[in-house]
């Protein structure tokens, strides 16, 4: 996905975002400007696998993206 598309989406879904990682900061979010970064802080406040947590942003994406179209 091109970075541009991806940190649109990222805001339009912040909202989405905070409700389903409940413990990453408005902050957080702010630094984030492309998937990796999002993997990170998800990683960083979760102490989750990057494998798992790859695999739960990508399908977190394709769950919104459906809903949203």
């Amino acid at each position: 996905m091109n970075k541009d598309i991806f940190m649109w989406k990222i805001k339009q879904m912040v909202w989405d975002i905070k409700e389903k990682w409940a413990d990453l900061t408005d902050d957080d979010l702010k630094g984030v400007d492309n998937k990796d970064q999002l993997v990170w802080k998800i990683q960083e406040r979760y102490w989750h696998a990057k494998e798992d947590v790859e695999k739960e942003v990508n399908d977190f994406a394709d769950k919104l993206m459906k809903k949203k179209s």
